[in-house]
């Protein structure tokens, strides 16, 4: 599931897909995806930046059919 999702996905790194979970009942897959624990780059001014949080986020995704797909990152952000 992981490699069809990084493939679905199309994520650049550091991003990637780190875990797949299907819930049939519910018509729902939540994919988690990871950019590591960084430093991450600013991607206007290129300097290195530490992020503030790691708090989970969900985001709607079209590409389930009947089934609701919400990729989620723990990232900084």
């Amino acid at each position: 599931d992981i490699v069809l999702y990084r493939a679905i996905l199309g994520g650049t790194p550091p991003w990637t897909v780190v875990s797949v979970d299907l819930d049939v009942k519910g018509q729902q897959v939540v994919i988690r995806v990871d950019a590591g624990p960084g430093p991450f780059r600013c991607p206007e001014c290129q300097a290195e930046v530490p992020g503030y949080d790691r708090k989970p986020r969900r985001w709607c995704h079209a590409a389930g059919h009947n089934v609701s797909c919400e990729p989620e990152s723990c990232a900084n952000t």
